[in-house]
């Protein structure tokens, strides 16, 4: 990877998006492109009547542009500060505010970076989260075609990447690009299989060993149970959910819901993997030193 797409706004965890944001550049040679989004169509859909009552349309017009302008001064005294901060550690990259509807705005710019990086509010400040509609970020891992890394609290730099998975997210691409930011962050991964099909270690050993050549596997204790609970991840390992397509939409490769991960998330940070289509051509020149543990439960 070489360039971060990090979304900002006013809030503390874009903060601390920014910061961790800031340390992968540093770490790894990164470009950072700041993005602010004036979203004109939450603003007319705020206001929005379809019919005009005691007033005609123009002040609510009025409004709109007044909104929308003073979102845009917003968008600058942020990315101002922003590039203020970023200059000073010395982090390449761009600030640039956009307008349209914020879903639509990140995945354009993603399309052309290697992982989108999101502040994600707690749930417990949005009271009852069934009868709200989908936050950003669970939009965003549904539906963004790169890694999605969220950030709910500081983080402090990881020292293991844990790669959670079932049998079908483990494919020579998706293998190879865990392995790889692995690499580059110069931490160990270890995989963690949760198998739903009745997998016996050996199948999910020949697996490994077709996706990824050369692997040391050091042991293959497989938890065949569906998972039920978060997992216990300390605070300087970063989790990585592989993620495959449905026909429902995206899911985790263990079958789980994206969504519940994302709502119930209480780690600093959690990176989300999406589905990768497999190339033919792929050798990879990596030699990790793998490890298998055993499945923990995940709601």
């Amino acid at each position: 990877m070489k360039k971060i797409l990090l979304v900002i706004d006013g809030s503390a965890e874009a903060r601390y998006a920014a910061e961790t944001s800031w340390a992968l550049a540093q770490k790894c040679g990164y470009a950072v492109t700041a993005q602010y989004v004036v979203d004109r169509s939450a603003v007319w859909n705020f206001l929005q009547y379809s019919l005009a009552g005691f007033t005609g349309s123009g002040p609510f017009f009025s409004v709109f542009e007044t909104i929308c302008q003073s979102l845009r001064d917003l968008g600058i005294t942020l990315t101002d500060i922003y590039c203020a901060h970023a200059d000073a550690l010395g982090i390449e990259g761009i600030c640039v505010i956009d307008e349209g509807e914020t879903l639509s705005e990140i995945k354009r710019r993603a399309a052309d970076h290697d992982l989108v990086v999101v502040g994600q509010r707690s749930s417990h400040l949005n009271g009852n989260r069934r009868s709200e509609p989908r936050s950003l970020c669970e939009l965003l891992a549904g539906e963004i075609d790169c890694p999605l890394l969220l950030i709910r609290r500081p983080c402090s730099f990881w020292q293991n990447v844990r790669i959670l998975t079932g049998i079908e997210g483990i494919t020579e691409s998706s293998m190879e690009a865990i392995l790889q930011i692995s690499s580059r962050l110069e931490i160990k991964p270890e995989l963690i299989c949760i198998d739903n099909h009745s997998r016996t270690p050996k199948e999910l050993q020949d697996r490994l060993r077709a996706c990824i050549s050369p692997a040391k596997i050091k042991s293959n204790d497989i938890d065949r149970k569906a998972p039920g609970s978060l997992m216990n991840v300390p605070d300087n390992t970063l989790l990585a959910i592989l993620s495959i397509r449905s026909e429902s939409g995206r899911v985790t490769s263990y079958g789980g819901e994206l969504n519940k991960i994302i709502q119930n998330m209480e780690l600093p940070a959690v990176l989300i993997w999406p589905p990768i289509e497999e190339r033919r051509d792929v050798n990879a020149q990596i030699e990790p030193d793998l490890s298998i543990s055993s499945g923990h439960k995940i709601a």
